[in-house]
């Protein structure tokens, strides 16, 4: 074995992902909606935690509006 091969390890470094890019687009879709039901605001801060690895709870509407908006954009960022 040379010198370089040597050096070299076998292991390939992966990261994976605890949601989908399906899951991104329909936080996306749904992201100017006037109303949401309880479900879907729970289905949000579950696809933000997930995302951002963070253990937000549904709170105020400001609150709700920026979790929104981080997806928005995380989608947008995904999607270049």
């Amino acid at each position: 074995m040379c010198k370089e091969c040597e050096n070299k390890t076998n292991e390939v470094p992966t990261t994976f992902r605890n949601y989908s890019l399906e899951e991104l687009e329909m936080a996306y879709n749904d992201y100017n909606k006037a109303i949401y039901t309880p479900q879907e605001t729970a289905w949000f801060y579950n696809l933000y935690n997930r995302v951002f690895k963070t253990n937000k709870q549904p709170g105020c509407g400001k609150c709700f509006v920026t979790i929104r908006k981080h997806l928005h954009h995380r989608y947008l960022y995904e999607t270049k």
